[in-house]
């Protein structure tokens, strides 16, 4: 089996010139660089117009691609209208299973912007995906509802992580939308919600995410961040109680509660609901700045959990 390999492809500040000179030259060095190869599984790249152009021509001795790694590190730039280009683009790649699309930080990026994207991220057979907005404050729960019409397209897909951390416009209604897209991933195996200081994301929210959970029964791995949510309380820990109770599959558990308003009643509904999840093995926890639950308790609930003969693993963050 051809060991896979990880090709990073940026562009480098060029002189002014032609379009279509441009364009030769970057087609020039990827071939100079042995990257038109048909065996070739990874590219990692940033986004511009260059480069999109270039890989279009060139994707046709590249069609082994599995895996494109896309990095929108020029926060400068107004990426709403290149969405467009970027979906004829990833078109070419026939066997792409893995995409993983960068645009932290993008300050300029709008809920326009998503709407072009939404096309791009609709690849049959697609079966890991990952976007990450964090830091991208004009986008609001418009865009979650662009994205929801796309994932749930994916019937393939068993991987989605999606960060939304500073997204200070999405509220509950934006994980209305996230939980009608997981319920038609029917195939879902790992899922990652990053939401950290999200100030009008609460319990209402969480329970829509967790009603869309308790229905895939084939989550193995779920990782949980909602640090700095003040409105995050103990009716969203009684709604984790009831889930781990029945939920079945579900080994590995990373759950950041830094910050939320709970108390020791919370903290003691989220145990017992972690005690009763029967495949659970692997736990983190961060439970940080809960200034209503004495350490003593969280002390105590490590103690216990590490006891625990079914956990392999128990990592609890609390100072």
């Amino acid at each position: 089996m051809t060991p896979k390999r990880m090709i990073p492809f940026k562009s480098k500040p060029q002189p002014l010139k032609k379009f279509k000179e441009t364009r030769s030259i970057q087609y020039e060095v990827l071939k100079k660089k042995g990257l038109l190869n048909k065996k070739l599984l990874h590219i990692k790249m940033n986004f511009s117009e260059k480069n999109i152009q270039c890989l279009r021509r060139a994707s046709s001795k590249m069609t082994s691609v599995q895996q494109i790694y896309l990095n929108y590190d020029d926060c400068d730039q107004n990426y709403n209208d290149s969405f467009r280009n970027l979906r004829f683009l990833l078109k070419k790649f026939k066997h792409l299973k893995n995409l993983d699309i960068n645009l932290a930080l993008c300050d300029k990026l709008t809920d326009k912007g998503i709407l072009n994207l939404q096309q791009s991220l609709q690849i049959q057979g697609l079966a890991s995906l990952k976007l990450d907005f964090a830091s991208c404050r004009k986008l609001s729960d418009k865009a979650l509802q662009y994205i929801q019409q796309s994932v749930k397209k994916l019937r393939n897909l068993n991987t989605f992580s999606i960060n939304l951390s500073e997204c200070e416009k999405v509220s509950d209604p934006g994980l209305l939308c996230l939980e009608n897209c997981l319920l038609r991933t029917h195939n879902l195996q790992s899922f990652q919600l990053k939401a950290n200081r999200c100030p009008k994301i609460g319990d209402d929210g969480v329970k829509r995410l967790f009603n869309a959970l308790r229905k895939l029964k084939k989550i193995q791995n779920l990782d949980l961040s909602i640090e700095g949510c003040n409105k995050v309380t103990d009716s969203s820990m009684q709604i984790l109680q009831k889930y781990f109770q029945h939920t079945i599959n579900l080994k590995t558990l990373a759950l950041n509660l830094t910050g939320c308003e709970l108390s020791s009643q919370g903290i003691s509904q989220l145990e017992d609901g972690i005690l009763k999840a029967n495949d659970l093995n692997k736990l983190k926890l961060h439970v940080k700045q809960l200034y209503d639950v004495p350490k003593s308790q969280i002390c105590g609930l490590q103690r216990r959990l590490k006891m625990n003969k079914s956990f392999q693993s128990v990592h609890i963050v609390y100072v």
